[in-house]
C-alpha cells in the first residue's frame, strides 16, 4: 500500500511539475538550444524529404534568429550548394565565404 502512495504520488508531481515533451517545431520555435536538433538530425529529415524539413525551412527562413534555426540553415545552405550564409540574427544579410576554386 505504501509503495502505491509513493507511486501514485510521483505521477501527480511529475505531471503536475510540467514535465512535458516537446514537438520538434515547438523546440524550432524556442528560445532555448536543443542539443537534439543537430546537423545529424536535420540531415536524415532532409535527404527523407520530410514534411517536418518542409516545415523547418520554411519557419527559418522567415526566423533564422532563434537558436535552433541555425543548424536547419547550415544543412539546407549545404544541400542546395550555396556560398551565402545568413549572419546569426542579422535580419536577412548574409555573409559570404570565399570561392576557393
Amino acid at each position: 500500500m505504501y509503495k502505491a502512495l509513493i507511486l501514485a504520488s510521483a505521477i501527480v508531481f511529475t505531471i503536475l511539475g510540467g514535465c512535458s515533451v516537446h514537438t520538434t517545431m515547438q523546440k524550432l520555435k524556442s528560445d532555448s538550444r536543443f542539443d537534439d536538433m543537430n546537423s545529424v538530425f536535420w540531415a536524415k529529415e532532409h535527404d527523407s524529404k520530410s514534411t517536418l524539413w518542409n516545415e523547418a525551412i520554411a519557419y527559418c527562413k522567415k526566423y533564422s534568429e532563434k537558436p535552433n534555426c541555425g543548424t536547419v540553415m547550415q544543412v539546407y545552405i549545404v544541400s542546395n550548394g550555396s556560398t551565402d550564409v545568413p549572419a546569426y540574427g542579422s535580419s536577412g544579410n548574409s555573409l559570404t565565404s570565399p570561392d576557393f576554386k
